[in-house]
């Protein structure tokens, strides 16, 4: 399985020497939507991502973050937090394909879901589901700024409440280019 995957790999880089692949990272908000809005302020978070652009219009990638919300006063106390890890598939289309180039797109995949009181927490891993409206402009050759609005559609962690936990997160980040 190892020498498998080693070669997958190896494979994967040489063709894409000439593809176009980005790395990113990015910082955002959690704006809380429905039920979530009524139990959590604003929260913090962020991810980093990697993409494959396999024409001008269009890429396909990964992105692994993580979101955090506090409680609101009067809903448990100020030790309780609500948090995400989304793991996600993304697919993006470009409208523009120089300078700056506005995008939709979507993420599909993976949340892992966690309700922590003090020292004791409950997790479950849910599905979610998050249209994305954004940009890149180009900073330089090889830089990129990115930003977007995700609203994050998240199944309902039965383990940890009743209600889904949807939010809106707006981040920035930077691109890195490694081939062209």
């Amino acid at each position: 399985m190892k020498k498998l995957f080693l070669i997958v790999a190896v494979a994967f880089f040489a063709i894409s020497v000439n593809a176009q692949i980005k790395l990113g990272a990015n910082l955002g908000l959690s704006l809380p939507t429905g039920d979530f809005a009524d139990a959590c302020k604003t929260g913090f978070g962020g991810s980093i991502m990697g993409k494959y652009a396999f024409s001008d219009k269009m890429a396909v990638g990964l992105n692994i973050g993580y979101y955090a919300n506090k409680a609101k006063d009067g809903v448990g106390g100020s030790d309780v937090t609500f948090s995400y890890t989304p793991i996600t598939a993304s697919f993006q289309y470009f409208l523009g394909t120089e300078g700056f180039k506005p995008y939709v797109g979507a993420d599909l995949g993976f949340y892992a879901a966690k309700f922590k009181v003090s020292s004791v927490s409950v997790s479950q891993t849910v599905f979610g589901f998050a249209p994305v409206v954004g940009f890149e402009y180009g900073l330089s050759e090889s830089l990129s700024l990115d930003v977007n609005a995700k609203y994050h559609l998240v199944s309902k962690a039965s383990d940890i409440s009743d209600k889904a936990f949807n939010f809106v997160g707006i981040n920035v980040g930077i691109l890195y280019s490694l081939g062209k």
